[in-house]
């Protein structure tokens, strides 16, 4: 089965998300940009490049600047949830 950000889907969002977009995204290329226009719970969009050897799905060999970007994310998270 095929992904499709749609808004049927994405109005089940019930937790902020933040939407990783490598460079060379083999699965879902650019999918990231649509979603978090179909929902508010997609508070962040997260870029990775070719260059800092984050591209491709997941990230694969760029485990270390993965992680910490989405602990920064989440850190943030936290902190909005704490001043709201």
């Amino acid at each position: 089965m095929r992904f499709s950000p749609s808004t049927e889907r994405t109005r089940l969002f019930r937790v902020r998300t933040a939407g990783h977009q490598p460079e060379g995204e083999q699965f879902w290329p650019g999918h990231a940009k649509p979603l978090a226009t179909l929902t508010s719970m997609v508070s962040a969009i997260v870029r990775f490049s070719a260059a800092e050897g984050a591209d491709q799905h997941c990230q694969p060999l760029a485990r270390t600047p993965t992680a910490q970007r989405m602990f920064n994310w989440l850190d943030d998270q936290f902190q909005a949830s704490r001043t709201s």
